[in-house]
């Protein structure tokens, strides 16, 4: 397999990733994209300081550790910086930087102490309560991150970045409306905040009061603000042309989800199924770290690049070079993105799949792979891409734990009977609340298993909201993320899982299924609050999904009077799963690489339509 992994380019400003949610924070770029413990040598002798040192060499000592760790020497940075914090202990700007370096270098107990070292000589600095922030984030400490941007914020109100860094806090805890008006008011300050403006496309989806015209205008202003039209210069450099040659095609995933994520996860069920005389599969990895699962992927890829330390331009000159046939764009507008890689069209034919729930915006982007059920006829003007409905399902699941048994469901055992949801905290909000809520009302011998954030204030919200829609709170049970493993086995607990909505479970679901767990959910009128929709028209499920929360209430109720009928379903939803055409790994691949085929070839794709079989 062939490799290459480019320079660092340094910028003034970059991004970190956070896989959990899909969002980027805005941060300095001295702090690495991956956090990985380092070893530091406190031992070794510091350097540069003399004992009679003026206060501008001191000064200029610190700057150049932040210029050190900006270009990776975390050790030369951390000697630089000891000898200063020797000559002066009670340095403020010191003290953070040494608190970069060790939240650099994993060492985040140290760097927590540093950062409230230097808050505590210097309460008004807004960058150190900025770094304490991310800190606070990358450690899930939710409420405490939202307390240090906040003061952030109030120290320099008009700090885009911190406006958008609390923005993206407040939505991890499912306070949307609040996240949607910082996204604003940071992007009324700096329109051209490109990270910040995609982070509210995705927050969009969370919000119950959106509207696909909503969403629609905004993907639209997003690609008038930060994809104007590429000069023909460009354009000549990198689109590439058809290959006139018969060998595989030529194939590139374009990701920072390569690892263990439901985009990795997809991406290794295909790629198993495909035969080198078939297919060369190009990996353009754009951030993120590693884990087991890359390094399989890896193994799978015939040509595997980063792409993180490359511009935009650079980047497609890349993809041009290596005769790409289709390049699949795999993130959107989620964290990671490379979208302006796409907007430089180094491919002739390109896409967007499965990583985001909704239209890149992007002229460049000629397609987007769905299906029929989660993208119905009537819905192509709201994408800037051509719609390509494949004949069953958009995607395909697999399980991390293929092994753990499914067990008898908790009424089942004489338990209370046990509502659950699993998904990403940040998609349970008030509207959500007020629906189980009230199932709890109507079942007050039932309880709700919630997964939610290690942070007292969001649980707090959370209370609140099930209890002013009358449930009592001995009624619920809060887990807190954990392994993969952990993860499924909270399974176990649950009856039937409660799908949030509007952003629907998806990969999620497929968990819940696997594990033997029925879930409950309501169809929308939009991609993602019907991704519920299509996994239970794939399974013959669809009499768990409902049109209203009214009509979910009363689903729910008659449910809970019929456990015996739940434990029954329970034990065949496995086998169902594995039949269905969701796990269909070897159906899907072939149908897939069929409509990549004609793609390549330069014929229009069949544009499938709900009951549509392949050709």
């Amino acid at each position: 397999m062939e490799t290459s992994s480019p320079p660092t380019r340094l910028l003034g400003l970059g991004s970190r990733t956070f896989p959990e949610t899909g969002f980027s924070l805005l941060i300095p770029q001295s702090r690495p994209s991956v956090i990985e413990k380092r070893p530091i040598q406190a031992g070794d002798a510091p350097v540069g300081i003399s004992e009679d040192a003026s206060h501008s060499e001191v000064d200029q000592s610190v700057i150049e550790a932040d210029r050190l760790l900006a270009a990776g020497q975390i050790q030369a940075a951390f000697l630089k910086i000891k000898a200063v914090i020797g000559h002066q202990p009670a340095n403020a700007h010191a003290l953070r930087v040494l608190g970069k370096i060790f939240a650099a270098s994993g060492h985040v107990e140290e760097a927590d102490a540093a950062f409230r070292a230097s808050l505590e000589l210097n309460p008004g600095a807004a960058a150190t309560w900025m770094g304490l922030g991310l800190l606070c984030r990358d450690r899930r400490q939710t409420g405490e991150a939202r307390h240090c941007f906040q003061q952030a914020v109030l120290l320099s109100p008009e700090d885009p970045f911190l406006l958008s860094n609390l923005a993206v806090v407040l939505g991890d805890s499912g306070q949307i409306a609040e996240s949607i008006r910082y996204f604003e008011a940071a992007l009324r300050v700096f329109p051209q905040a490109m990270t910040a403006h995609s982070n509210l496309l995705l927050t969009l989806h969370y919000d119950l009061a959106g509207t696909p015209v909503r969403l629609k205008q905004e993907h639209q202003r997003w690609a008038e603000r930060h994809a104007p039209p590429v000069s023909t210069s460009i354009q000549s450099q990198n689109r590439a042309t058809r290959r006139s040659d018969q060998g595989p095609i030529r194939v590139g995933f374009l990701s920072g989800d390569f690892r263990s994520h439901p985009v990795g996860r997809l991406l290794s069920a295909v790629w198993r199924q495909w035969l080198a005389n078939e297919v060369r599969i190009h990996a353009y990895e754009t951030a993120g770290p590693a884990d087991d699962l890359t390094r399989e992927l890896r193994n799978r890829a015939d040509v595997w690049r980063r792409l993180d330390g490359l511009s935009d331009e650079a980047a497609a000159d890349q993809i041009a070079a290596d005769q790409i046939d289709v390049l699949i764009d795999l993130s959107g507008h989620t964290s990671g993105h490379r979208l302006g890689v796409l907007h430089c069209r180094p491919a002739p034919v390109q896409m967007t799949w499965f990583g985001y729930p909704n239209t890149t915006g992007l002229a460049s982007v000629d397609y987007r792979l769905t299906d029929g059920e989660a993208d119905p006829p009537g819905v192509e003007d709201r994408y800037s891409e051509r719609l390509i409905r494949l004949p069953r399902v958009a995607w395909v699941y697999q399980p991390t734990e293929p092994s753990l048994p499914v067990l008898p469901r908790p009424s089942a055992r004489g338990e209370r009977f046990t509502w659950g949801c699993l998904n990403n905290p940040a998609k349970v909000h008030t509207g959500c609340l007020e629906v189980w809520g009230r199932i709890l009302k109507e079942v007050p011998e039932s309880q709700l298993v919630l997964l939610v954030r290690d942070d007292a204030e969001s649980r707090e919200r959370i209370h609140q909201g099930l209890m002013s829609a009358g449930a009592r709170p001995e009624q619920w049970i809060f887990v807190l993320p954990g392994t993969s493993r952990q993860y499924n086995q909270y399974h176990h607990q649950v009856d039937v899982m409660l799908d949030p909505f509007p952003y629907n479970g998806a990969v999620t679901t497929a968990d819940a299924l696997w594990m033997g767990v029925p879930v409950l959910g309501l169809c929308g009128d939009s991609y993602h609050s019907r991704q519920g929709w299509m996994i239970a028209r794939a399974m013959g499920l669809e009499e768990w999904i409902c049109p209203s929360p009214e009509a979910l209430i009363t689903r729910a109720v008659a449910l809970a009077k019929n456990p015996g009928a739940i434990q029954t379903l329970s034990a065949s939803l496995r086998p169902r799963l594995q039949a269905s055409p969701l796990m269909d790994h070897a159906g899907f691949a072939r149908q897939l690489l069929g409509v990549l085929r004609e793609s390549a070839a330069g014929s229009v794709p069949p544009i499938y339509t709900k009951g549509a079989t392949a050709s």
